[in-house]
């Protein structure tokens, strides 16, 4: 990084000139304020804000960095960080960024500079923007924290294993007495978590497979007719909303759930309880991720970085066999 002087002697203009710049402010003409901001970024300037901010406290300053989130999942997990900070002297600074945006992520970067030592960033931000991060987030002065995330990006990385939770769960539904069990997705994480269930000679049941188009509401509802037919006695869907979709199927054609079909999801979104029955689903270790973080946070280390488990809960959508 370069200081505001350097920067200054680069373009040729004095410091109030570039001050003037960067701050957006007018009365420089367009051809000096292009000429500026590419140094700017050419040489990652980030302004010095420690100096002007040091009656904020900057250690109880907590940058949290997530995109759209569209599911009450990833919005449990951002409400138990900001919650437990809150709870323990941290004041949490959120920063929501559409997906990509990355000229918007460089200027929060800048004004969480000096004033947040930690930024924490969650596993929504798509892949893409996670590489772009990997490559710049060092150009920045504070320590970043992936949260469920399975690059080891910045300085600090909570993973969690959802492949072995999803055998565990389906090793589990096997031990319950189910013979045949119909998968109903594609995404990444829990297709590996069946695909070692299938390699395990000790499983038993029968285990198919049906892949849609996306794992939300309406391909659950559309397949019903397929996971109907498929002569499954238990159906495991990639997210809750799949599942509740496969419930107005149901419902619309009179099969009772669990007496026809045993039902799974994933996630534990806040509406699975209240379907009916309760919906089976996986939950994710949302105060364990908020432990970990605070950790980091509060000492500077992790003590145990074990990719952290998701919990199998069992409710009136399984009729054990």
């Amino acid at each position: 990084m370069i200081t505001l002087k350097q920067l200054a002697e680069l373009s040729g203009y004095s410091v109030r000139t570039v001050q003037r710049v960067l701050s957006g402010q007018d009365h420089v003409s367009p051809a000096k304020r292009e000429m500026i901001l590419a140094l700017a970024e050419k040489y990652h300037y980030v302004p010095n804000m420690a100096a002007r901010n040091l009656r904020l406290q900057k250690k109880n300053f907590v940058g949290i960095l997530f995109e759209d989130f569209n599911v009450s999942a990833s919005l449990n997990k951002l409400n138990s960080l900001d919650r437990m900070l809150m709870e323990n002297g941290y004041f949490p600074m959120l920063g929501k960024l559409q997906p990509g945006n990355i000229r918007d992520f460089e200027q929060l970067m800048i004004h969480w500079s000096g004033v947040a030592e930690y930024a924490v960033v969650f596993h929504g931000l798509s892949s893409n923007f996670q590489d772009f991060l990997q490559e710049h987030c060092k150009h920045y002065p504070m320590k970043f924290i992936f949260v469920d995330s399975y690059s080891d990006h910045g300085d600090f990385s909570v993973k969690v294993d959802r492949q072995t939770s999803v055998y565990d769960m389906l090793c589990q539904l096997d031990r319950m007495g189910f013979r045949h069990l119909l998968y109903c997705g594609n995404l990444k994480s829990r297709s590996c978590g069946v695909a070692m269930a299938e390699k395990d000679p000790a499983v038993t049941m029968k285990i198919s497979r049906i892949d849609p188009d996306l794992p939300d509401f309406k391909a659950g509802e559309t397949i019903g007719p397929d996971v109907m037919a498929s002569g499954a006695d238990v159906v495991f869907f990639d997210t809750d909303r799949m599942a509740c979709g496969f419930y107005r199927y149901t419902a619309k054609h009179g099969i009772v759930i669990p007496d026809q079909i045993s039902v799974v999801g994933f996630d534990n979104e806040s509406y699975s309880e209240i379907q009916n029955p309760p919906l089976s689903t996986l939950a994710h270790p949302v105060h364990e991720l908020s432990d970990r973080i605070l950790e980091i946070i509060r000492t500077g280390t992790l003590t145990d970085d074990t990719p952290l488990k998701l919990k199998f809960i069992p409710r009136e959508s399984l009729l054990a066999k």
